[in-house]
């Protein structure tokens, strides 16, 4: 066992749950190595593409990269992918909100 700080377990808890909630809200891909909303969105559509949470490394080497084309843009507008966006960002909203009147009410 690897003693691990827990200021550091929370950090990256919290990154990973940011990360996760941006890569469901279909807005602009990353550049070139990181996965994107749009390939993320490719990996629900066909299941067989697109694994990696962080990077495109990996798919990239084990030929199961595809990239999103205007097909998988237009179908996450007419899709759930849409809708869920929109929910997480006002997910993300609120949470910017409860945070703004978090930190007023301690200054």
């Amino acid at each position: 066992v690897i003693p691990v700080p827990e200021p550091l377990a929370i950090a990256a808890g919290a990154f990973v749950g940011f990360w996760t909630m941006y890569i469901h809200v279909s807005e602009p891909d990353l550049p070139w190595p990181f996965m994107g909303a749009g390939y993320h969105l490719v990996h629900h559509q066909y299941n067989w593409f697109n694994f990696g949470l962080f990077t495109m490394l990996w798919d990239y080497l084990h030929n199961t990269l595809r990239h999103p084309g205007e097909a998988t843009r237009a179908h996450a507008l007419k899709t759930k992918a849409a809708r869920t966006g929109k929910a997480n960002r006002n997910a993300l909203e609120k949470l910017h909100q409860m945070w703004s009147d978090t930190t007023k009410k301690q200054h």
